[in-house]
């Protein structure tokens, strides 16, 4: 036992040896360290880049959505201001019925409730249609660019 242990010793010493021995006659030349060092920089640089990309897109589309969902709320709360113009007209229009004297009188008050009825539908349509255009628009827009940027970016990383 003793004898293996220290026919080992002395092969791991002589390994050992042989290894000091020829790391220092080895030496890495000082352009190659450069390029590596010039490389490492380039791929930290990189990172950055492409991470600053990625929080602004992040960014952006967080300020998507919530743009989409304020012009979501916007659109629920027209509809239901709509209903409530369409409530409060119909119920003066029942109040004005309740007054007609006649027949003539009663359908005289129909015509003008369905007349101003249709045109305030009519034009509350139209104002919401517009807003959706112009919304998608902007939101097409949007996601054109914010495409455009990541494309760019991916070519600058690349």
């Amino acid at each position: 036992m003793t004898r293996t242990t220290k026919t080992t010793n002395d092969a791991t010493s002589a390994i050992k040896n042989i290894f000091d021995s020829v790391e220092k006659k080895i030496a890495v030349p000082a352009e190659t360290r450069e390029f590596v060092a010039r490389q490492a920089a380039a791929a930290k640089a990189h990172a950055e880049t492409a991470h600053a990309g990625a929080a602004r897109m992040n960014a952006d589309a967080e300020k998507a959505a919530v743009t989409m969902f304020s012009q979501y709320a916007a659109f629920t709360k027209g509809l239901l201001d709509l209903t409530h113009a369409n409530v409060t007209h119909a119920l003066a229009t029942v109040e004005k019925m309740s007054a007609a004297s006649s027949v003539n009188d009663a359908v005289q008050i129909q015509a003008e409730y369905v007349r101003d009825a249709a045109k305030a539908n009519f034009e509350h349509a139209r104002s919401t249609a517009e807003m959706a255009q112009k919304q998608a628009a902007e939101a097409a827009a949007s996601v054109r660019d914010e495409a455009t940027k990541a494309f760019e970016l991916a070519r600058k990383a690349a």
